[in-house]
């Protein structure tokens, strides 16, 4: 398939494209990091009251404050569970 694509676009592929090196291993920061990006995602503005108690950090703001950008940013960067709403 590589090869097709190739020649279909002109172009060779990078020796890093058809190397086999074997991938890292995945951490328990990487599943924490996705557990809690998943946590943010499901709290859209406070749908799920009963994981108040799960998050690391409470936001409360009016509409169009950055809540929910903020929440993935804390969750992505830092595995932390961000549970926020619009009192």
């Amino acid at each position: 398939m590589l090869e097709s694509i190739s020649n279909y676009v002109g172009l060779k592929p990078s020796p890093e494209a058809t190397s086999n090196k074997a991938r890292k291993p995945l951490s328990e920061t990487y599943f924490t990091r996705i557990e809690a990006v998943d946590f943010a995602i499901r709290q859209d503005d406070g749908n799920l009251i009963k994981n108040l108690g799960d998050a690391d950090i409470v936001l409360l703001g009016i509409s169009r404050v950055q809540k929910t950008p903020l929440s993935m940013y804390l969750a992505q960067q830092f595995g932390l569970k961000v549970w926020f709403h619009m009192p």
